[in-house]
């Protein structure tokens, strides 16, 4: 290979590495930022729906609990009838957590 043509091809792969790198680092800083961006708009309205079903299922949670609590059942002291009346309780207990 020639002086010259070496100097050519190693001329446009220095150029083409450098443009491939600058290139590569805009692209990764834009994507940082957009995504930074994004997270900080959407994520304070994702965590208050979460807060909100969470709260809302330990509401229920209470509720159904001091129901159960109330029932009659337990005044008498036949276990049977207890675990009887807790297993159909809680069989109908349901949450999405």
């Amino acid at each position: 290979m020639s002086g010259i043509r070496r100097k050519i091809i190693l001329n446009n792969l220095v150029i083409v590495l450098v443009l491939t790198a600058v290139t590569s680092a805009i692209f990764i800083w834009t994507a940082n930022t957009l995504v930074d961006t994004t997270m900080k708009n959407s994520l304070a309205p994702f965590a208050r729906t979460a807060a909100k079903g969470v709260e809302s299922n330990l509401h229920l949670l209470a509720d159904r609990i001091d129901l159960v609590a109330q029932n009659e059942v337990f005044k008498s002291l036949s276990a049977g009838r207890i675990q009887s009346v807790l297993d159909y309780t809680f069989s109908g207990i349901e949450f999405t957590w």
